[in-house]
């Protein structure tokens, strides 16, 4: 695939990440402002709630998904909810 071809995809599959979790900033995603290749010029997609995108799926559901999106987690926090999605 020629290079061209290969960061339009890549940009394309970025702009989707954006579109669900939101266009990060240095509030969403400390220090993301320093990497070559962040713009400022990026489409600013505000985040979308999981629970409207997956309506289907129940609320212990929507806290370990909205664990594993994040921009900067803790993994700790969701290996906790994987192994114990009801919190008891």
């Amino acid at each position: 695939m020629p290079h061209a071809a290969w960061r339009l995809q890549e940009i394309d599959e970025l702009f989707k990440i954006f579109r669900v979790l939101g266009t990060p900033d240095e509030s969403t995603w400390p220090g993301v402002s320093r990497y070559p290749d962040y713009k400022d010029t990026f489409p600013k997609w505000p985040a979308r709630s999981l629970a409207e995108l997956v309506p289907t799926l129940e609320p212990a559901g929507i806290e370990v998904l909205s664990l594993m999106l994040r921009y900067v987690y803790s993994s700790h926090a969701a290996r906790a909810a994987a192994d114990d999605p009801g919190g008891t």
